[in-house]
């Protein structure tokens, strides 16, 4: 791979205002476009020049969004009222669809349409019942891969068509993580992410292992809880064939992972 080199750099700021600050956001550099996801579920449109020139704004639908936080639309008390951007699971730009997707950790999917001649407009795709704890599209926009709260790896196609679902951490784990107390299975993979190698033929799932045995099998839940909340098993990876969407290799179990793992240029 030849060595790449920076032709152009600029830097800008987006202002903090009634919307919210950004939550995420994401880049579509065919159309030099920049997407805020604003933490009160507002998605803004920039051109992407020397000023960030804003374009349009859209209001998210409130079902996308907690409802124990403060409403969409309501600006009265500033900034200072916004919402955690800890219920956003994922936000990106997918070119094939012209579109951006949207997740939530509520386990909620849509699309907001943001196609070149055409008004903004949403699509609620779907929702994953036990919540989301991230979601990646591969390289070509053709598959998406997500983690559900409760340690499921779901692959997806374009028209949504599911293509595989099972234990994020291989069939092996599978009874031992269905066994497992709901809010410790949450706790286990509520950080987890994924990342497409750059030709898109794997994939990377990165999240703690199974706690020890004793702790899993505790007819206590409280005290198995916190046993594993004290000390949280330590992060491994595991790779994916897309393929084959069998699990094709697991690295060694260690600690500082994440955030965001991610692959060598080379592969």
């Amino acid at each position: 791979m030849k060595n790449l080199i920076v032709e152009r750099e600029f830097c800008a700021c987006l202002e903090s205002t009634a919307d919210g600050a950004v939550a995420n956001f994401c880049v579509s550099a065919t159309e030099s476009r920049l997407y805020a996801l604003t933490i009160n579920g507002y998605v803004l449109c920039f051109a992407k020049d020397e000023t960030l020139t804003p374009l349009w704004r859209y209001p998210l639908d409130p079902d996308l969004l907690p409802a124990d936080s403060v409403a969409v639309d309501s600006h009265a008390d500033g900034p200072g009222s916004s919402r955690s951007s800890s219920w956003v699971a994922s936000f990106s730009h997918v070119l094939e669809l012209d579109a951006l997707c949207i997740a939530t950790r509520g386990g909620a999917i849509a699309l907001l349409h943001v196609g070149e001649g055409e008004e903004p407009h949403l699509e609620q795709v779907g929702c994953v019942d036990d919540g989301l704890s991230c979601l990646e599209w591969s390289p070509d926009g053709e598959l998406l891969a997500a983690l559900s709260g409760a340690g499921n790896l779901l692959v997806m196609n374009q028209a949504w068509e599911l293509l595989y679902e099972g234990c994020a951490l291989g069939p092996a784990a599978a009874t031992a993580s269905a066994q497992l107390d709901p809010a410790l299975r949450s706790a286990l993979f509520t950080d987890g992410r994924i990342s497409w190698r750059g030709d898109g033929k794997f994939f990377s799932v990165v999240c703690r292992d199974l706690p020890p045995a004793a702790a899993a099998a505790s007819p206590d839940t409280s005290a198995a809880a916190a046993a594993v909340a004290a000390s949280l098993p330590p992060y491994r990876v595991r790779i994916w064939d897309r393929s084959s969407l069998e699990l094709h290799a697991a690295g060694e179990a260690a600690e500082g992972l994440l955030p965001l793992p991610a692959w060598q240029p080379s592969g």
